[in-house]
């Protein structure tokens, strides 16, 4: 009989087969924290002593897994994959855990790179279920791989795959262990999903599931995760209140030193509405205040987030009237993220300096920089609905049409469809 958690075997093959799932040490630490009493099982053996073994083991996989998947990487695509389906020893749990990790990591960067991940950690997590100590242990793999796909094509904009690999997701889930943190992992991007098909009723409550089970659980950092990528759909909708109403209680909750990429969003995003409705000064003011954030980025090489510092500091200077700093800074930053093939932050760039130019009644270079758009962009990473809209912006601007609303309008449909 499931149990208050929804897990479906006894205590303590329950406890064992989660932590040989979750593959994580500190999650194994929180259960050699609790008192004897709680951790032993009746005319059994002693569980805590199983428990440590198991840790150690754990830690000897993960040592193995980091060596193991540096050789894999190597390896083309398809050439990968069939030797995690035919070599036992290029597989292990944890392997297949930090391959997981790594996909969701390199959607930022290099959507591509986590695409792959994504198929290699799925390969090898059907292989480790053919072998997994239960049938519901192999399931929580399984659906944990299908739930990183789906992340992959979700960010790469095939949302009718993504929502095919969710469900599968969600049908090895419900066949497994019963974990909630899993389950919630699982809403929380279903809420990222609902979002990028601009369900977004759907997604601000399944966010909102997410966010309470992660904070009933303990899970802070999870739980900061969700308040931003929440605040970052807001966002994308136009909805200034709400956004920096989570974005601020996101940036409280995440640690910074452990997630500079997560407080990286949530700063550029906060700082991005408070901009657009119309507190420069505090904008200003959040920007000095995490400056030595970024500088911390610049020197760990995330060259992308220094180019977004650029461009907000533009965006700040056009706000002030400062005309000429302004279109240099987003010339210099347009320039940049075509040469990054960020085609989303490209054209979003490209439609600041279009709004720049028609305040100042410039038709020839609007018409120039229209011009230059849709070819740069086509060869990026850009969505289908973005170069739609684009492309409407072009026209308007080959007949002198181009309005600062058409403007916003453009906007929104691009940022609407950026990955997260």
């Amino acid at each position: 009989m499931p149990d208050s958690t929804g897990a479906k075997s006894t205590p303590q093959h329950r406890l064992a087969e989660y932590l040989r799932a979750r593959l994580d040490p500190e999650g194994a630490g929180r259960y050699f924290g609790r008192s004897p009493n709680e951790t032993r099982g009746s005319g059994s053996e002693d569980l805590e002593a199983r428990l440590r073994r198991q840790r150690l083991q754990v830690q000897r996989d993960q040592a193995r897994a980091e060596e193991t998947l540096s050789e894999l990487l190597k390896l083309p695509l398809e050439q990968r994959l069939s030797r995690v389906r035919q070599d036992p020893e290029a597989r292990s749990w944890s392997l297949c855990s930090t391959i997981l990790v790594r996909s969701h990591e390199k959607m930022s960067r290099c959507p591509q790179e986590g695409l792959e991940l994504a198929h290699t950690g799925l390969a090898m997590a059907e292989a480790l279920a053919e072998t997994a100590l239960s049938p519901a242990l192999g399931a929580d793999i399984q659906g944990r791989a299908w739930a990183a796909l789906a992340n992959s094509q979700r960010v790469q904009g095939d949302l009718r795959s993504a929502a095919a690999s969710l469900r599968r997701a969600e049908a090895f889930l419900e066949a497994g262990t019963g974990d909630v943190l899993e389950q919630a992992r699982l809403v929380n991007l279903q809420g990222a999903l609902r979002g990028d098909q601009g369900r977004l009723e759907e997604c601000f409550q399944l966010f909102d599931t997410a966010a309470a089970t992660f904070a009933r659980l303990g899970e802070e950092q999870l739980l900061a995760r969700s308040l931003i990528e929440k605040g970052t759909h807001a966002t994308r909708a136009g909805q200034t209140a709400l956004a920096v109403e989570v974005l601020e209680r996101g940036l409280e909750q995440v640690d910074s030193q452990r997630y500079p990429r997560l407080a990286t969003a949530a700063i550029h995003n906060l700082i991005y509405n408070l901009v657009e409705s119309g507190h420069v000064d505090e904008a200003r003011s959040l920007l000095e205040e995490h400056r030595d954030h970024y500088r911390q980025l610049e020197e760990a090489g995330h060259r992308i987030d220094l180019l977004r510092l650029r461009w907000l500091e533009a965006k700040l200077a056009r706000e002030a009237q400062e005309a000429d700093a302004a279109e240099a800074g987003l010339r210099s930053s347009r320039e940049a993220f075509i040469g990054e093939g960020l085609g989303t932050d490209a054209a979003l760039v490209s439609l600041e300096l279009a709004a720049l130019y028609t305040e100042q009644r410039r038709t020839a270079e609007i018409r120039q920089l229209a011009e230059e758009m849709l070819p740069i962009f086509q060869a990026t990473d850009l969505h289908r609905e973005a170069t739609a809209a684009l492309m409407l912006f072009q026209q308007a601007a080959r007949m002198e049409q181009v309005t600062l609303g058409l403007i916003d309008r453009t906007v929104a449909e691009v940022r609407r469809t950026h990955g997260v």
